[in-house]
């Protein structure tokens, strides 16, 4: 088998593997997506950050328990492929997530979204919350592979605390337009509040720029194991 098919097969177990536990992670994004009132999408969004973060937490409890890396490590497999798996898990489910919240809240708001005035900026922020969450992640695959799964558990409670404590209540304070169903009708609202384009693209790259480099040093801490 090929190292590209191996990662593929790899990815494939891991994603089925987790099946429950992403439909839990589904499950609350859309809740809490229909539940947040106005146009504050601060409650979603901090649901949808725990959840990617979460995410590689439940696989690395698995190979934990199931001895599946030690299991890999003997296997003729090459580093970058076991570990490699593991972040390409995480940013599918990272973009599952992220576009379930967007859908959620165009239904949960009764298409109102669906204005670019207000689709656009809200993209936006999805975007930037679902790739900021992903450096988190990333990190704590780090922790994983160079030291296992308390490590990584650690990493992944230390960000759970800061969202659920400092940015959630933040997020409450932020003003929220108020918009009716009449002034979208009438076309009054020709733009919402948010992310410029640019800071969009730059703030979703560096955040996938350290994802990268943290998955980079998880292949070295995993071939410095195996030495």
């Amino acid at each position: 088998m090929s190292e590209w098919k191996s990662l593929a097969w790899n990815v494939y177990k891991d994603l089925y593997l987790m099946r429950r536990a992403l439909a839990f992670y589904s499950s609350m994004v859309l809740v809490f997506a229909a539940l947040y009132s106005g146009w504050n999408l601060g409650p979603a969004l901090g649901v949808l950050a725990a959840s990617v973060v979460m995410a590689p937490n439940w696989l690395a409890y698995t190979e934990e328990r199931s001895g599946g890396l030690v299991l890999q490590r003997t296997l003729p497999v090459a580093p970058w492929v076991v570990v490699g798996a593991k972040y390409v898990d995480a940013a599918l489910v990272a973009t599952w997530l992220g576009l379930l919240t967007l859908g959620a809240g165009i239904v949960a708001r009764g298409g109102a979204e669906m204005s670019p005035a207000f689709a656009l900026p809200t993209l936006g922020l999805t975007a930037i919350v679902a790739a900021a969450a992903l450096v988190p992640a990333g990190i704590s695959l780090w922790a994983f592979f160079r030291w296992g799964y308390q490590a990584a558990r650690h990493v992944i409670l230390a960000f759970v605390v800061v969202v659920l404590g400092v940015v959630m209540p933040l997020s409450e304070r932020l003003p929220a337009p108020r918009v009716t169903s009449r002034d979208l009708a009438m076309g009054m609202v020709t733009q919402g509040s948010g992310p410029s384009g640019w800071a969009v693209a730059a703030a979703t790259g560096a955040s996938l720029a350290l994802y990268l480099l943290a998955a980079v040093a998880a292949c070295r801490a995993l071939r410095t194991l195996e030495l």
